[in-house]
């Protein structure tokens, strides 16, 4: 049931990380070959820069007075054969299926264990190093919710592109680069690494 619930009343808007400390990038995301390779379309693709606190506010303003539990944070990787809390996480004391619903039960489970639910990944994921923000129904089985669009334009900073990105498009992105007032970058593979490069380089 939990896992129904979560499937069809939970909204997720995953990002990956690149941490700024001391006006240095200490997680480089962007750089990640296998990242380009399975979500950049094979280092054709674009990634989209967005400010995680203009994130995380735009969303929580938007909804916060929707019908929607929102929560967010870095994403736990855990080896669940060596764990025990995932296994809490999935018992549920049947004492309260006499005072509860299933879709209260549920809930209240979920949010109990929001982080193994919703903020958890096999370790084998933890290269991504992602960032989550997930809104969750309040109520179950509403006909009438409509999939929330967050508006996340004023949360853009910058683009990057891939190595293999189309340079017939370059023009096209630096005008709308231009227009959206933000930066725009090309990855350049060289020597066995990544560099990054003007869209024009």
């Amino acid at each position: 049931m939990l896992d129904r619930f979560i499937n069809e009343n939970t909204y997720f808007l995953s990002s990956c990380k690149n941490t700024i400390e001391n006006s240095s990038l200490k997680n480089h995301g962007y750089l990640k070959s296998r990242m380009w390779s399975q979500y950049g379309e094979n280092h054709e693709g674009a990634c989209l820069v967005f400010s995680k606190n203009k994130l995380v506010s735009a969303v929580t303003q938007k909804y916060k007075d929707e019908e929607y539990l929102i929560y967010h944070g870095d994403v736990i990787y855990k080896d669940y054969v060596n764990e025990n809390s995932r296994h809490d996480s999935i018992d549920i004391n049947h004492d309260t299926f006499d005072t509860s619903s299933p879709q209260e039960i549920a809930i209240q489970h979920i949010t109990k264990y929001k982080n193994e639910f919703l903020l958890c990944k096999q370790l084998d994921y933890r290269d991504e190093e992602e960032f989550r923000i997930v809104l969750l129904k309040k109520e179950f089985g509403k006909t009438q919710y409509i999939a929330p669009e967050p508006k996340l334009g004023d949360c853009l900073i910058g683009v990057i592109v891939g190595d293999r990105f189309p340079k017939v498009y370059s023009s096209l992105l630096d005008t709308l680069s231009n227009k959206l007032g933000v930066s725009c970058r090309r990855l350049h593979w060289m020597s066995g690494e990544y560099y990054l490069l003007s869209n024009k380089g």
